[in-house]
């Protein structure tokens, strides 16, 4: 039988800082998915419980209200999500940095100096880098409205029984 990595609490995550006690909201704020990913980053670090972020969290208010700077630190299968958050941080004019992973999953899979390098790397979120990543994850599939890992000379084949297919 799995378990889990860990549990979530009970209680709305929009409502809990992880870490909240440890965190300098007058220095620069690395933000992580998850608890594990944490023990590789330096003190000023929270996590978000998965990936509730929004106007109406907690974490969100606190950055907005002490203007927090704030390091991006997400896994990379959630890029949408760190562009969103930057979009919304960007809105309350908080300086976000992205950090980047190299080919790395997620922060846990670092070591806390690969970590520390990645932080001084980490690139300063603006609306040219946003539209520079989303021109980069268009591919000509995406533009002639098929999915991604549908080539052209693929044609969909009717379903046995089907009046497309007699």
């Amino acid at each position: 039988r799995a378990f889990p990595k860990y549990l979530d609490p009970d209680q709305a995550d929009k409502d809990i800082v992880f870490n909240e006690m440890n965190i300098d909201w007058t220095q620069e704020l690395t933000i992580v998915e998850g608890p594990f990913d944490m023990t590789k980053c330096d003190e000023n670090v929270t996590c978000l419980l998965g990936s509730n972020f929004s106007e109406k969290s907690r974490l969100f208010e606190m950055i907005a209200r002490h203007n927090t700077p704030v390091i991006l630190a997400l896994d990379a299968d959630v890029r949408r999500k760190a562009a969103k958050i930057a979009v919304l941080a960007n809105e309350f004019d908080v300086d976000i940095r992205m950090l980047p992973l190299g080919d790395r999953k997620d922060v846990g899979e670092m070591t806390k100096s690969e970590f520390l390098e990645a932080k001084r790397n980490a690139v300063p979120w603006t609306w040219n880098t946003y539209i520079a990543d989303k021109i980069s994850t268009i591919t000509t599939a995406s533009i002639m409205g098929r999915p991604q890992n549908e080539s052209s000379s693929h044609r969909r084949r009717p379903l046995a029984g089907s009046h497309e297919a007699r």
